[in-house]
């Protein structure tokens, strides 16, 4: 009887060591991409400072900004319900690019702003290349080949 209850157990062992990297692996990738829901912010309505376009020359899509946002892509957030992470994405609206995210995928940018100049930024949280964006009068300013779908954040300084 104990030989048996070895040989059982040594089986129930073996199951479990076949089947331990298949439920980790589910669970991994249960969590590699976190549930998306679009955030717009539309330009065209005015009631924000900095807009940026999908396109080039203040056209396409549209996706403003009253602040400085270190990471374009949007806000991480616990889900609960077994789902550890959740993202609000700032996506375009209104236009060719609608749907898309602001991240890396902006072309032109207007700085609305009075009193300050804004800045955009190659990588997230102000790092990398960057390229002032000054007050215009709501004139476009087309991002330059190193920014052009590649904006990660946006810094706003106010003037002095």
């Amino acid at each position: 009887m104990a030989g048996r209850l070895v040989k059982s157990s040594a089986r129930a062992v073996a199951a479990l060591v076949c089947a331990a990297p298949i439920l980790l692996g589910t669970a991994s990738a249960a969590h590699a991409d976190p549930p998306v829901t679009k955030v717009y912010y539309d330009c065209k309505n005015g009631a924000w400072s900095t807009c940026f376009y999908y396109n080039s020359n203040g056209q396409g899509a549209t996706g403003g900004f009253g602040s400085s946002i270190e990471d374009l892509i949007g806000n991480y957030y616990y889900c609960g319900l077994g789902v550890a992470e959740c993202l609000d994405e700032y996506a375009f609206t209104d236009g060719s690019g609608n749907g898309d995210a602001i991240k890396n995928n902006a072309a032109s940018v207007t700085d609305g702003f009075y009193d300050s100049s804004q800045y955009v930024y190659y990588n997230s949280d102000y790092q990398g290349p960057d390229q002032a964006i000054t007050p215009n009068d709501g004139n476009p300013t087309n991002l330059n080949s190193t920014l052009k779908n590649e904006d990660a954040s946006l810094w706003a300084v106010p003037d002095d």
